[in-house]
C-alpha cells in the first residue's frame, strides 16, 4: 500500500512537473521533468532496496558515482544542443577574476558554515555517509575527483540547466529556486532526511552566486570545495564528535 502510494505521488508530480514546462522545447522539457522527479525517486529507491551498498569498495563507489555523474552532464549538453539553446545561456561563462574569487569564497564560508549549523542542531549521517569517507590515499585521489565531476557536472544540470528551464516555463525565478532546490535534495536522499534536507539548503546557497552574477563557474568552484572540504578534511571530526 504504501509502495503504491509513493508510485502515485511519483507519477503525480511528473505530470505536473510535464504540464508546467510546456512552453519548453520538447528535448529540454523531458529531459528537465525527468530530472526533477523520475531520477531522483529511482535512485531514492534503488538505495532502500539494493543490498547494503557498505559491502561494496568505496573505490568501486567512487567510480560508479564519477561515470554516472559524466553521463548525466554529457546527456544534458546533448539535450541543450537539441533544443537550440547554447552554454552561455545556461551560464557557462566566465566571470571577471574579482568577483570569482569573492563569489566562491563567500559561497564556499557559506556552506561550510551551513555545514556545521546542521551538525550542532543534531542532524545525524547515515551509515552510508561513515563508509563513503575515503581512508587510504588512492581513496582520497578518486574522493578528489568525484568531487570535483560533482562541481561541475551537479552545478550545470542544477544551477545552469534545471533552474534556466523552470525560469522560462514558470515566468518566476522563485519558483525555479525552490523546485530545482528540492529535487536537489531528493537526489541526495540516501543521506537520509536530515543530509537530503541540508543539501536542498546548499542548493539555496550555491544558487545564490549564479543569481547575482549569472555564471554558474563561481558555484561549480564552490560546490567542488565544499565536498574536498567535507569529505577529506571536516567529515571523520564530524561523524566521530556526533557517534
Amino acid at each position: 500500500m504504501k509502495r503504491a502510494a509513493i508510485a502515485a505521488s511519483v507519477v503525480a508530480a511528473t505530470v505536473v512537473a510535464w504540464l508546467a514546462t510546456d512552453a519548453v522545447a520538447l528535448p529540454a522539457r523531458f529531459w528537465a521533468v525527468l530530472l526533477l522527479v523520475p531520477l531522483p525517486a529511482l535512485l531514492a529507491f534503488q538505495f532502500r532496496a539494493a543490498p547494503d551498498i557498505r559491502a561494496l569498495p568505496r573505490a568501486a563507489i567512487y567510480l560508479q558515482s564519477l561515470v554516472s555523474s559524466w553521463i548525466l552532464g554529457g546527456l544534458t549538453a546533448l539535450i541543450v544542443r537539441a533544443s537550440g539553446s547554447d552554454l552561455p545561456y545556461l551560464g557557462v561563462f566566465p566571470v571577471p577574476w574579482p568577483s570569482l574569487v569573492a563569489w566562491s569564497a563567500a559561497t564556499t564560508a557559506a556552506g561550510i558554515l551551513l555545514i556545521l549549523i546542521a551538525h550542532a542542531a543534531g542532524i545525524v549521517e547515515s551509515p552510508l555517509m561513515h563508509h563513503l569517507l575515503p581512508q587510504t590515499v588512492a581513496e582520497k585521489w578518486l574522493f578528489a575527483a568525484l568531487s570535483i565531476t560533482a562541481g561541475v557536472n551537479e552545478e550545470f544540470i542544477f544551477r545552469g540547466f534545471l533552474l534556466t528551464v523552470l525560469e522560462d516555463a514558470t515566468g518566476s525565478t522563485g519558483i525555479a529556486v525552490i523546485v530545482t532546490t528540492a529535487s536537489f535534495g531528493m537526489l541526495h536522499a540516501y543521506q537520509h532526511a536530515g543530509g537530503a534536507l541540508r543539501a536542498a539548503l546548499l542548493g539555496v546557497v550555491l544558487t545564490v552566486p549564479v543569481l547575482v552574477t549569472g555564471s554558474i563557474i563561481p558555484s561549480v568552484i564552490a560546490h567542488a570545495a565544499l565536498d574536498l572540504i567535507a569529505g577529506l578534511a571536516l567529515g571523520e571530526r564530524l561523524l566521530r564528535s556526533g557517534s
